[in-house]
Parts: C-alpha cells; structure tokens; sequence
C-alpha cells in the first residue's frame, strides 16, 4: 500500500512531465505514421500518380531525394540536443489542463491545411503552363501547407497554452536550436567530403557478410565521384556519401560532445573517453547493419522500396534507437555515483 502511495505521490508530483511525454509519443507518433503512410502505401497507388504527382522543380533540392536524410538527421539532432539541453525544466513542468474545443479547432486546421497541400499539388498538375510561371511561389506556398499541417498537430497535441510556456520560458533556446539545426545541415555537406574510405570499408565489409550466405556477391571499389557499388543477385546499389554512415557518425559525435560539455562536472571524463570507442563502432556497426538490411528488402521485398523509403528513413530512425539504448545503459557507468540527477 505505502509502495502504491509513493508512485501516486511521484505522479502527482511530476505530472506535467508525464502529461509531456504522453503528448509528445502522439504527436511524433501521428506524423511518423502519416509519413509512412503516404511514402510507403499511398504515394505508390495509381490514383494518387495520377492527381498528385508533379514535376521535380517545385521541390526544393535539400528536401527530396538522399539530401532529405541529411534535413532529417539535422532536425533529429536539433530536437534531440534541445530536449537534453531543457531536460531539466521538462522534468519539472507543471500540469495544462486541455481544452477540447480548442483541440477540435486546432485538428480541423491542421486536417485543412493537409487537404490545402494535396489540393495544391493537385491545382499544379492541371494547370502546369500557369504555375511553372510562378514556380517559386508555389514551392513556397507548398511547403508552407506542409508546415502548418506540423504545426497545428503539434498545437493540437501538446496544447495552446503548454506550448505558450515554452515560448515564453525557452524561446533564446528554441531559436538557438533552430539554427543549430541549421547550421548542422551545412555542417553534414562538409563531412561528407571524407566520406569515400568510410563507403569503402563498409562497402567491403557488406560484401563479405553476402559472400557467406550468396553466391552471387557484387562489389566495385568505385571512384571518389560514384562510390563503391555493392550488390547480391542483380540488385546493385551505390555507397554514397549519403549511404556512408559520415552522417551518422557525425550526428553521433555532436550530441556525445553536448553531453560532456552539459555534464562536464557530474562525469568521469575517463571513462566517458574509453565509453567514445564502442559508441564510435557501435555506430559504424549499425551503418553496416542498415545497408545490409536494405540489399535484403531490395532483394525480397522490393528494390523500389529498398532505395527509396528504406532507405531515406531507416538511418535517422535507427540511429534515434540506437543511440537511446546506448546513452540509457552507458549513462549508468560514467556518471558519478550520486551525482546523476536532472540539472534545472
């Protein structure tokens, strides 16, 4: 009974961060499916090729095809860095208390700006010749829809007035972490230009991993322009800087940097030094596991999808796995004892 008591007083006590996490799981959990959704089922049908599908210049370059990996992996480590950054004052947030109308309203917008996006693209398709005349707007116009449909999902979520506070208490943090994200992006393009001996060494590894189990292993060493090409069966793909696992590497490296810089005096340096190495291999390890998942999709699922939606959203949601697992469990061995609590 005292056991019951103590976790309803912890409840009580903590319920704002609760009500956080609670709505953060559905916001993330509302877009991630209405992602996967369209690029994995939808997309592909007749019917949307038919209304939908418009020319490749009203997107922006950085937000489709292997560049649209490199925006995710810098919004993954913006909002990753920020809720470590504010993980103190997330832990103490206060209760909100909901509004329903306000809820509805806030969905019926962002179910609007939804259709407005696909009615958009739909208006493109049947009046080409007027909106190639104006394509910047209408790029514009169609990533806008995009973002208001984010936005007020996100509204709708976590609510008006919890978002209001956060403003309110955090927002020099949420403009740093925007342009932290930003400048991320930039910095991911940099990296990559030592990408080809990372390709290569995973290329090579991959393909002795497929010369165990298949006969008919592919590899070319390649060149620094096209990257070593891999493949089992007639499915042959290219190890580009995209593909190269630099990305992650770098993202991983960035937020192991934050940490220790954050929890500079609450760690054993040493041994946050020695827990680098398997965190590097780890990895460099989960890269190659990735790729050679997606030779095995393209094998016996479907090279289409393999190379387009495994492909663009395998890494970033692996690599947010992989690097929870790593941090809950090594975080239990490089902090000090007594010493690991939550700064505010």
């Amino acid at each position: 009974m005292d056991i019951r008591k103590k976790i309803s007083d912890i409840r009580k006590k903590h319920f704002g961060y609760y009500q956080f996490i609670i709505r953060s799981s559905i916001f993330f959990g509302i877009v991630l499916a209405v992602y996967l959704a369209i690029f994995l089922w939808i997309r592909h049908m007749p019917f949307f090729l038919r209304l939908f599908k418009i020319d490749d210049t009203f997107y922006l370059p950085w937000l489709s095809g292997l560049r649209k990996t490199d925006f995710l992996n810098a919004g993954a480590f913006a909002v990753i860095a920020f809720i470590i950054w504010n993980r103190g004052f997330i832990h103490k947030l206060k209760a909100f208390q909901r509004n329903w109308t306000e809820t509805f309203i806030l969905t019926t917008l962002a179910l609007m700006s939804f259709a407005g996006h696909y009615y958009l693209k739909y208006w493109i398709g049947t009046h080409l010749e007027t909106a190639s005349q104006a394509i910047g707007f209408f790029i514009f116009l169609k990533y806008l829809l995009n973002a208001l449909f984010i936005i007020f999902t996100a509204l709708a979520c976590y609510t008006l007035p919890l978002v209001g506070h956060f403003i309110r208490e955090k927002w020099k943090s949420i403009v740093t972490f925007l342009v932290l994200g930003g400048l991320y992006f930039f910095l991911i393009q940099l990296f990559q230009k030592v990408w080809y001996n990372l390709s290569y060494f995973v290329a090579r590894t991959i393909y002795h991993m497929l010369s165990w189990g298949y006969d008919r292993a592919y590899f070319s060493p390649g060149n620094l322009t096209s990257g070593p090409r891999l493949g089992v069966n007639g499915f042959i793909v290219g190890i580009s800087d995209a593909c190269s696992g630099i990305d992650s590497l770098l993202l991983f490296i960035s937020l192991y940097t934050l940490i220790f810089v954050l929890d500079w005096k609450r760690l054993d340096r040493k041994r946050m030094w020695l827990l680098l190495i398997p965190g590097l291999l780890g990895t460099v390890a989960y890269n190659i596991l990735r790729i050679y998942a997606l030779l095995l999709v393209g094998l016996y699922i479907s090279p289409e999808f393999a190379v387009d939606m495994f492909h663009t959203n395998a890494g970033w949601i692996l690599f947010l796995l992989f690097f929870l697992v790593f941090w809950h469990f090594g975080s239990k061995w490089v902090y000090h004892k007594g010493k690991q609590k939550r700064s505010g």
